[in-house]
């Protein structure tokens, strides 16, 4: 024994310069080609997370701004693989360990508690954006929990007039790739105002003056993509039986609007909007139109439940047809086309049914319902498609641009 123990140290003490040598030289290297490296060995929020618990210097790089501007570019190359779902509370007197995250969608990650109140007004880069109590905004990562949390200044505006305006939702939250600044968008209740905050920039609200809101609106957040929000929306001052429905759209970059045409096909009228609703599938501006909230409409154009994408930012092609249509109450609680699954062979759709959540997949070659899964969290919360960062919200509020190591 006493034999092979002498052998031991001798090894270790040999072993020993090497190991200094190792370490010194992972010492030395500059910051930003550690941070390089740790990209290239690990680029998914699940593999990560725990590099952070590692050490001192990993812990700094990986929380680095710039860091996490280059992984946000990465996770953007491969859009389809990082969508998750994940649960928030309805309202701050829950327990704070209401987050879940459905692990059927080929991604799970670690989530820390957080508590949200009030309606979500949208989610960019792994942040989700909130209005409290009607003038307060807050914006949280929940991969990085409630100590990031950050409140937005109040909005403070004017009472409105005798005559109310009805009927007249904007609200989005959306990210400037020239600038690199996150932007909120605030509609004031009962009034056509409309404010805009710029994070790590503004001091205070500013109102959008030359903004058309002379329009009913669907009350849905903006969809945001590719650095401009999307709503779905019909003109006010226009016969009832005539109303044709089009998406109004509002550049980041320039705070200007314009607007989009829909599918000429679709029927007219202020209740039609409940029947379609916008989102992104596969990097791309998408209409989801459900058949059931169209009794009305001849043949059998709206029998089902269909998916058009704008590819070329001025015509739409129908690209997927679900057999039957997905019950019409459904719609406006949620009914959205998620992602593909990993073999692309199927579609997977999350549904609202009568206060049943599930993940349906559907056959992409007969469009056919081929099984459900139900999904299970606490009654009331509400899920959300959610694509996890490491983006802080403290970090941009300190700074308006990012910086290197």
């Amino acid at each position: 024994m006493a034999v092979r123990e002498n052998k031991r140290r001798k090894l270790a003490t040999l072993l020993e310069p090497e190991k200094e040598n190792y370490e010194n030289i992972m010492n030395r290297l500059p910051s930003q080609i550690m941070g390089d490296i740790l990209l290239r060995v690990s680029s998914s929020i699940k593999t990560l997370s725990p590099l952070k618990s590692v050490c001192k210097s990993w812990y700094q790089i990986i929380s680095d701004p710039y860091f996490t501007r280059n992984l946000n570019l990465l996770i953007s190359n491969d859009y389809s693989g990082k969508t998750c779902l994940i649960q928030v509370e309805k309202d701050l007197i829950s327990p704070p360990k209401s987050v879940s995250v459905s692990d059927d969608i080929d991604f799970q990650v670690k989530l820390k508690p957080f508590r949200s109140s009030g309606c979500p007004i949208g989610s960019c880069h792994g942040l989700l954006c909130f209005e409290r109590n009607l003038l307060k905004t807050y914006i949280v990562n929940p991969v990085l929990g409630s100590d990031n949390l950050v409140m937005l200044p109040s909005l403070k505006y004017k009472f409105p007039s005798l005559y109310p305006v009805r009927d007249f939702t904007l609200m989005g939250f959306g990210f400037c790739p020239k600038t690199n600044q996150y932007k909120v968008i605030r509609f004031i209740r009962w009034t056509s105002r409309v404010y805009i905050y710029t994070l790590g920039t503004d001091d205070s609200w500013r109102e959008i003056e030359d903004l058309p809101t002379d329009r009913f609106t669907s009350g849905l957040p903006g969809v945001y993509l590719n650095a401009v929000l999307h709503w779905l929306t019909y003109p006010r001052r226009i016969k009832f039986d005539d109303r044709k429905p089009e998406i109004y759209c509002f550049d980041v970059e320039t705070e200007k609007s314009h607007q989009l045409d829909l599918l000429p096909q679709l029927p007219q009228g202020r209740n039609h909007l409940v029947g379609l609703r916008l989102g992104v599938f596969h990097n791309c501006l998408a209409l989801y139109i459900n058949g059931g909230c169209f009794p009305e409409a001849q043949g059998n154009f709206f029998s089902n439940f269909d998916i058009w994408v704008m590819k070329d930012g001025k015509s739409w092609a129908n690209i997927f047809r679900i057999s039957g249509v997905i019950p019409a109450s459904s719609v406006w609680s949620r009914a959205e086309p998620l992602m593909l699954t990993k073999d692309g062979n199927s579609l997977i759709v999350y549904v609202d049914e009568d206060r049943c959540r599930l993940l349906k997949y559907f056959d992409l070659r007969t469009g056919e319902n081929i099984t459900d899964r139900r999904l299970t969290g606490i009654y009331g919360g509400r899920f959300n498609t959610y694509v996890a960062t490491l983006v802080s919200p403290k970090h941009i509020i300190k700074r308006s641009t990012f910086h290197n190591f």
